[in-house]
């Protein structure tokens, strides 16, 4: 089981591209930035429906109660009321 199984359908989003090598950060390789581009757009074109939905999810508005709980939470950080996680 995985965070996946416990959420309602389109909540949870996991990208996880194929890539041909293990690129480094520091990459400088011409050849190996082109192959880095082309399995990044390969990836795009198969996933473009859960990029959108993804998309579409982050762009929503937050509703009344997440909009309370969030300027509850910035006033307590105003005030210097901290709760442990």
């Amino acid at each position: 089981m995985n965070v996946h199984d416990m959420l309602p359908e389109s909540v949870y989003y996991r990208f996880n591209p194929y890539m041909t090598y293990a690129y480094g950060l520091d990459e400088i390789d011409q050849e190996r930035l082109e192959q880095m581009a082309s399995d990044a757009a390969f990836y795009v074109r198969r996933n473009s429906s859960k990029l959108e939905s993804a998309t579409e999810r982050l762009c929503l508005r937050p509703n009344v109660q997440q909009r309370v709980h969030r300027s509850v939470k910035e006033w307590m950080d105003l005030k210097g009321f901290y709760k442990p996680a």
